[in-house]
């Protein structure tokens, strides 16, 4: 069996997404990516107030509400961590969803352009 991927790599860019024409990908079968969804802590992303606010309801943290955010759009999400308790942390997303409301505040956050200075 032959599966092939097309994937499509994106940044988490502050806590929201690059806004991508979504359906067009979804009907091409692209499988959308986030590599680095952190930002590696860029423009303050794990001080923000919003990312707190949603995190203090549920007992998480602002980078677990970040993932949670992209896991819930069904994106591949490819944090990076060398310490142990954050890849622990990183894992721990699946107790919790976020609601329509706070899905809105975070896609509020997009940027429009890369942290990573790549475009």
């Amino acid at each position: 069996l032959l599966l092939r991927l097309k994937i499509l790599t994106i940044g988490f860019l502050h806590a929201a997404i690059i806004n991508l024409k979504w359906n067009c990908c979804n009907e091409k079968g692209t499988v959308h990516e986030s590599w680095s969804p952190l930002a590696c802590g860029r423009n303050g992303f794990f001080r923000n107030p919003i990312l707190a606010e949603i995190g203090a309801k549920y007992d998480k943290t602002a980078a677990q509400v970040g993932l949670r955010f992209l896991y819930q759009q069904d994106i591949i999400i490819i944090p990076k961590s060398t310490h142990i308790e954050h890849m622990r942390e990183n894992l721990d997303l699946l107790d919790f969803e976020l609601a329509e409301e706070e899905m809105n505040a975070l896609y509020a956050l997009d940027l429009g352009k890369s942290l990573f200075g790549w475009w």
